[in-house]
């Protein structure tokens, strides 16, 4: 398990494909991370085709009003 420090970076790898990853790496409340894709990497949501940055559709805007940070990503 691995707590992680200001300034040094850990690396996992991430299925997409499965619930949940257990990376044993902790983050801290209230903490900031940064989180970064190696590679031209994608995946899909249902049938939509995604990366790192995301993905917006016209017709999902009205989800917008439910998330935490609006105004982030």
């Amino acid at each position: 398990m691995t707590h992680l420090q200001i300034g040094f970076p850990s690396e996992t790898i991430i299925d997409a494909q499965k619930y949940w990853n257990a990376t044993g790496i902790f983050l801290e409340i209230g903490a900031s991370y940064k989180f970064e894709v190696q590679g031209e990497q994608f995946w899909y949501d249902a049938k939509i085709r995604s990366d790192a940055d995301g993905y917006t559709k016209p017709w999902l805007r009205w989800a917008g009003m439910f998330r935490i940070k609006p105004n982030e990503n």
